[in-house]
């Protein structure tokens, strides 16, 4: 009975990613952020994540530089690496896929940024590390290279009216699902 189960999840998760990079490029905001210069960081899924690799697929092609995560365990951040669909992967902190870090170390001004769950004003939940918020903060600071733009991935349900958040916690810009696309004023 498992085995049919996870195989229904499998479908339903591969239709979701394949309609969150649908939208991801029919999205008019996301679409003008991308440009022949940007480099976007992504994510390895875990657990009940949606999966941004299909979108990385897509910007790969069109010529983008793609980076992945790679958790720093004394500052408590992520660092990114320069990858490309194919290249090997380790197993990380976490269980985390991550690329090797004899990649090159490139610094995206545009994020994906994984979600528990959300609520319309861009506050989000993730595995409760703080990375990302980190990250984010890290990389906002950085305004002479341009900031970045977070942009948050989860399916339709997971997103709330409201959740908790703290000061410390780093909103996201662009709420992104498998349904459509919300933009943070």
């Amino acid at each position: 009975m498992s085995a049919k189960r996870d195989a229904l999840h499998n479908k339903f998760a591969n239709s979701s990613s394949q309609r969150l990079a649908e939208i991801f490029f029919n999205t008019k905001q996301i679409r003008e952020l991308i440009k022949p210069e940007s480099i976007v960081g992504g994510y390895s899924p875990i657990n009940s994540e949606i999966d941004c690799l299909p979108v990385l697929e897509q910007l790969f092609k069109l010529g983008i530089a793609i980076c992945l995560p790679v958790v720093s365990n004394k500052e408590k951040h992520l660092t990114f690496y320069q990858w490309k669909p194919g290249d090997k992967m380790v197993r990380g902190s976490y269980g985390v896929c991550e690329p090797l870090t004899s990649n090159k170390e490139i610094i995206p001004n545009v994020l994906l940024v994984p979600m528990l769950a959300c609520d319309k004003h861009g506050n989000r939940l993730g595995y409760g590390g703080g990375y990302y918020d980190r990250t984010l903060k890290k990389l906002r600071a950085r305004k002479s290279m341009g900031g970045v733009t977070a942009i948050g991935l989860a399916y339709e349900g997971q997103i709330y009216g409201e959740i908790p958040h703290f000061e410390e916690d780093e909103p996201i810009d662009i709420i992104l699902t498998d349904v459509g696309a919300i933009v943070i004023s």
